[in-house]
């Protein structure tokens, strides 16, 4: 189930990020530096997410 749930997501972010990337641009008349400063927050964020990781494998019942 992991597995499928970490392909899954990983999938839909390759293919939405560029598309919200692309409108960030847009709506900031062509401003790159808006990448520039939403890349920190997301990595931010990522960590964040990543504190609630436990270290190993995930063990299973038999």
């Amino acid at each position: 189930m992991g597995d499928l749930l970490y392909y899954l997501f990983s999938t839909l972010a390759a293919i939405a990020g560029p598309m919200v990337a692309g409108t960030m641009i847009q709506n900031t008349g062509n401003n790159y530096s808006t990448l520039f400063l939403m890349a920190p927050a997301c990595m931010a964020v990522a960590i964040l997410c990543m504190l609630g990781v436990k270290k190993g494998e995930a063990k299973t019942g038999s």
